[in-house]
């Protein structure tokens, strides 16, 4: 009777077997895809949500925009690809953890001053790419934990402070 137990128990060991199944991203994108309508979340991870947002314009980005603040989750990367936005303005941006924030194929021609205030707290690099921008917003780009900048107008005319030939990289030094 006992050997049949301890048969019993080998045959129950070998098949019960353990495996370790690691955990998933800390930051997920959200279950339902239309939450950030007009924009994507493109990936997850542990340091926070990839969202991009394509075609559209800014009215319709500070829905989806107002819906990604609502996860709390940090934007590893936000990007702006072919908007159809000339002004950059408003609080849309103000509630946002973005880490990294590209602008590119956009028809950007200003940016009003106070745009990046809120985002400021973590934005840490700034790319526009391909804009239309006529003067550089000096008073906007006041954004102390920014260690890289760069801009590259859609010309080939940098309207960066200090004129470069095609392109305004700035690496700017930590506070």
């Amino acid at each position: 009777m006992s050997c049949v137990w301890f048969l019993l128990l080998l045959a129950g060991l070998c098949l019960v077997s353990g495996k370790y199944i690691p955990p998933g991203p800390r930051y997920r994108c959200p279950d339902k895809p239309l939450f950030l309508y007009p924009c994507v979340c493109t990936s997850g991870g542990d340091d926070g949500i990839a969202v991009r947002c394509d075609n559209s314009n800014l009215a319709s980005m500070s829905v989806g925009l107002a819906n990604l603040a609502t996860l709390r989750a940090p934007v590893r990367e936000l990007i702006f690809s072919k908007c159809n936005i000339g002004k950059l303005y408003g609080s849309a941006l103000y509630p946002l953890k973005v880490r990294v924030l590209r602008i590119e194929d956009t028809p950007l021609t200003s940016i009003a001053d106070h745009t990046f205030q809120g985002i400021n707290r973590t934005l840490q690099e700034l790319h526009i790419v391909n804009s239309r921008l006529q003067e550089f917003p000096t008073k906007a780009f006041q954004v102390p934990q920014v260690s890289y900048f760069d801009m590259t107008p859609s010309d080939g005319h940098c309207a960066c402070p200090s004129s470069r030939d095609q392109s305004c990289d700035y690496h700017l030094a930590r506070k």
